[in-house]
């Protein structure tokens, strides 16, 4: 908890501003993705024995100023989920695709993307991402 509440004090002093209530500590707790507790020496001993392809395309609305993707998981070759067309821009459709891995992998079962992207960073030879940009909607 000394750890949370110091972290919290950098964060206080890194947008100037004074925290002094333990009702305005709570709050940022309950708000705060780093309050989650991560067993990392766990998710870290994760070794993968399947091998993941991640293929993104994404596309660009000149006229609304929107950028849009597409995303389709493989696992082993075999496609395991997709989505053809979400609202996102730069690397959302990693995002989009860790939600299709929590939802239809057992390997990932209800786990949230940190999780999914601390065990690639310690398989990563397991995994490939590839995002393309086109230029037309119907390419999604």
């Amino acid at each position: 908890m000394l750890d949370i509440i110091e972290q919290f004090q950098k964060d206080a002093t890194l947008l100037k501003r004074n925290v002094d209530s333990v009702e305005e500590l709570k709050r940022w707790l309950e708000g705060n993705k780093r309050a989650k507790e991560y067993d990392y020496d766990k998710l870290e001993a994760i070794k993968l024995n399947d091998f993941y392809i991640i293929e993104g395309r994404r596309w660009f609305d000149k006229v609304n100023g929107n950028t849009y993707h597409s995303v389709k998981v493989f696992k082993n070759n075999e496609v395991i989920g997709d989505v053809s067309f979400e609202y996102g821009y730069d690397d959302a459709y990693v995002q989009t695709a860790y939600v299709l891995l929590s939802k239809n992998d057992d390997n990932f079962k209800d786990m949230d993307h940190y999780e999914i992207e601390t065990i690639f960073r310690n398989n990563r030879d397991k995994l490939y991402r590839t995002v393309s940009d086109v230029q037309r909607k119907k390419d999604l």
